[in-house]
């Protein structure tokens, strides 16, 4: 999956929670360098356990689909802002 800021987290029998894996980044606040990846993905697996259809797979394709063209601390170069719009400009 890679670093810890694409890691998703969340689950829940009658009630959910989901966020991303990591902490909340707050020495990088207001920078625009936070990966938001995780929480990306922490929302698709939310449709997902929400039974929404195929609109997980639509948004875990997106992510994918955004390749290296991502935040730098996964080697890329956009920021915060930058990559979550390339991401739903792929959702169309």
């Amino acid at each position: 999956m890679g670093r810890i800021g694409v890691a998703p987290f969340g689950g829940g029998d009658e009630q959910g929670m989901f966020q991303g894996s990591h902490g909340s980044a707050s020495n990088i606040a207001g920078d625009g360098l936070a990966n938001p990846i995780a929480y990306i993905l922490s929302g698709a697996s939310m449709l997902d356990w929400l039974g929404q259809g195929n609109q997980d797979e639509r948004l875990t394709a997106a992510v994918l689909a955004e390749g290296r063209d991502v935040a730098p601390d996964v080697g890329g170069n956009r920021s915060t802002n930058s990559c979550a719009e390339a991401i739903c400009r792929k959702l169309g």
